[in-house]
């Protein structure tokens, strides 16, 4: 009879991710990739998409650039003489006037809700688009202002003016960009398919780039409101549009919300002829239907996750090119550095990002508002407006002297021996120094070592910090540096010690028996990720001695960050053992795949199991009414059965008296069928041996 054996399974370690199956004691890096650097913390670097560090401008909040009015958003934003900026703000329609050393104040209130377009005309004059009202103010250099035109439209989003002084607004809620004639009123220029036109820029020759809001199109439109599609994309807003070098342009592209997950449903039936009042407890209803949500329970919709913006390139011919997307972040503004470089605002949380010349895309820094609403340039300095609060940020064309960077914290998976850093420096950095340390807790704190001192040597400097399960680098730029100079590839090597292997929990019992060969099948997990040995040692009840028989198993791949379940099994002959009671344990051990001194033998519980060849004795003896009653006794094990034989066929299995078969001695009584036949009984062991006899007169 085969028996099962015991193994257990180890809780799993996270390691390296990506990490090749290596042993133990081999040599494993920690290669930080880019989602991993985004993670960091930076302080006057520039974190890019693609893994890299580089010295960011200098960025600044302008703390007194709104006043002191209770302003909650910056809807809109344009530049105007020697460094000034305005920006359009609500909820109380004020536009502001900011010079260039970040000192505000109101200029004009326009008394709506919203401002939500800004542009400044060649003469000096101010437009200011309000929404919900769809006005257009116009305010001259001294902030003295009028209502100049009522577009017959619910939002006003957007203001350009093309050669030759045509002004054209882009609205909602029926997508049209009107044009607006001197004194104010108006004509439809261009009618889209569209609920709202939100984006317009003049681009040349009167040609005017608008995107749309409900498709997500981006058109240009020529003199004569005829347009062409440049792009159609699969997210419904093209929130933003600017023109980058000449023949292109960047656009950023808005999804929709998530949905929201629906709750699960109620719904109860009631008799007819009772009404059923609004508004009112599902307890105290007494209409026909009850309806309301069930409290706690989850809803099997659950919310799909969606891509939430898009920052595009097409060039002049419309073709795109994707830089960045995201399915957390949404792009609300747009504009260019000093140097041509697209700058995007996004939200929530109000983020700076910059494109750079090999199409990379680095986070320059992250605000303490939600959402980064406008930017303009005004000569070599950008200006950021915030929302919920709103703010004013100013972000200098100059990169900052200094920066640091700190890496989030590395879980080698058990205790490790560092080795060394290397990093890859591309172009001529500031001087650059490169600080570790370890600790064994998730998170840095008084327990971790100090910070190692300044490495300066990329190709590999030593990490002189003690062992210990978690590590973390800084990175610390000094001085100047060439533009386009990055820092990636951050590899830190180191070797953890080995840890044993476990096997999983025993589910046999405590006593088992066998006359034969045993087949015991085991499972392990090791948390390195090593190949196991597996041995089954066994020893009889008195003495001392264990002896081994070596099993067989799959090896498959496994890693410290994913170890593979390994299993097999172990066949135990025990035909030329003496019988009696034997101790019976499976042994694994990974010290192939290491260091002498390091390997481990995990052992696990030991089984008292019986070898047992010897037949049990039967007794049978006839009662009366037909019925029979049978004994059956065993030296060595519990009796396990007594089968009924028709014609030496099982015919029926024959519950012990006391109904359980768990003694080396047990008594049955049955009465045979109506059935002319030769009847037997066949009595088993738990080792599996068995006896027959003839039931008499049977």
């Amino acid at each position: 009879m085969s028996a099962r054996l015991f193994a257990a399974m180890l809780v799993v370690a996270t390691c390296v991710p990506g990490a090749p199956p290596v042993g133990a004691v081999e040599t494993r890096t920690w290669s930080v990739g880019p989602a991993e650097m985004l993670q960091g913390q930076a302080d006057g670097i520039a974190v890019s998409v693609r893994g890299q560090l580089s010295l960011a401008p200098r960025i600044q909040r302008l703390e007194n650039a709104l006043g002191d009015a209770a302003v909650l958003e910056t809807w809109s934003a344009c530049a105007g003489t020697a460094g000034e900026i305005f920006f359009g703000t609500g909820p109380d329609g004020i536009v502001f006037r900011t010079d260039g050393n970040g000192r505000g104040k109101a200029h004009f209130r326009t008394g709506e809700a919203m401002v939500t377009a800004l542009f400044r005309l060649a003469g000096g004059d101010l437009l200011a688009g309000t929404s919900p009202g769809g006005r257009i103010y116009r305010i001259d250099p001294q902030g003295r202002g009028k209502l100049w035109s009522e577009t017959g439209e619910r939002y006003v989003w957007a203001i350009a003016e093309t050669d030759g002084g045509n002004i054209y607004a882009a609205t909602g809620d029926r997508g049209k960009i009107l044009r607006i004639r001197p004194d104010g009123s108006v004509e439809t220029h261009f009618d889209s398919d569209e609920p709202h036109i939100v984006s317009l820029l003049h681009d040349r020759a009167g040609v005017l780039v608008a995107g749309g809001a409900g498709i997500g199109r981006v058109y240009a439109i020529d003199t004569d409101g005829n347009a062409l599609v440049l792009y159609d994309d699969e997210l419904d807003e093209a929130r933003a549009v600017v023109r980058e070098g000449a023949d292109g342009w960047v656009v950023a592209l808005v999804g929709a919300p998530p949905r929201a997950v629906e709750r699960p449903e109620l719904r109860l039936r009631l008799p007819d002829g009772v009404t059923v009042e609004p508004n009112v407890p599902l307890e105290q209803h007494s209409g026909p239907t009850l309806r309301g949500f069930i409290e706690g329970l989850e809803s099997e919709k659950r919310a799909e996750r969606t891509l939430r913006g898009r920052l595009v390139r097409l060039d002049a011919d419309g073709r795109a090119f994707t830089l960045w997307q995201s399915f957390d972040s949404t792009p609300l503004s747009l504009s260019t550095d000093a140097t041509g470089r697209v700058l995007m605002g996004t939200g929530d949380p109000a983020r700076l990002y910059r494109v750079e010349p090999d199409n990379d895309v680095s986070l320059i820094a992250t605000l303490n508002e939600a959402h980064l609403t406008s930017l303009v340039r005004a000569d070599r300095t950008v200006f950021a407006g915030t929302s919920n609060p709103a703010a004013v940020w100013r972000i200098e064309a100059i990169d900052a002297e200094q920066g640091a960077y700190l890496s989030p914290a590395h879980d080698a998976g058990g205790l490790a021996r560092w080795g060394s850093i290397s990093w890859s420096p591309r172009g001529r950095l500031a001087r650059t120094e490169v600080y570790t340390r370890t600790g064994n807790s998730p998170r840095p704190d008084a327990t971790w070592s100090a910070w190692s001192p300044a490495q300066v040597i990329a190709d590999g400097s030593p990490v002189d910090n003690p062992e210990g399960r978690f590590a973390q680098f800084r990175v610390r730029f000094i001085g100047s540096q060439e533009r386009g100079a990055r820092l990636g590839g951050v590899r830190l090597h180191y070797e953890t010690y080995n840890r044993p292997p476990v096997l999983e929990p025993d589910t046999t019992g405590d006593l088992r028996a066998v006359s034969g060969i045993a087949r015991f099948e085991w499972k392990a997990r090791d948390p390195d990720g090593d190949p196991l040995d597996v041995v089954l040692e066994y020893r009889a009840t008195l003495s001392e001695e264990w002896k081994t028989q070596a099993g067989d198993g799959t090896i498959p791949t496994g890693s410290a960050r994913s170890p593979a379940v390994q299993s097999g099994t172990v066949e135990w002959n025990t035909m030329e053992l003496p019988e009696g009671l034997y101790d019976v344990r499976l042994t694994v051990s990974d010290q192939a795949a290491n260091d002498p001194t390091e390997g481990h033998r995990t052992t696990g519980p030991v089984h008292r199991i019986a070898v047992d060849r010897s037949a049990p004795s039967i007794e049978v003896r006839r009662l009366q009414n037909g019925r029979f009653e049978v004994v059956l006794s065993d030296e060595a094990t519990p009796v396990g059965r007594l089968t009924l034989l028709r014609d030496d066929r099982p015919a029926a299995r024959v519950r012990s008296v006391d109904g359980v078969c768990d003694s080396r001695r047990e008594r049955f009584e049955f009465a045979l069928p109506n059935v002319q036949a030769t009847w037997k009984v066949r009595g088993a062991d738990l080792a599996g041996n068995s006896v027959e006899a003839e039931l008499p007169g049977g």
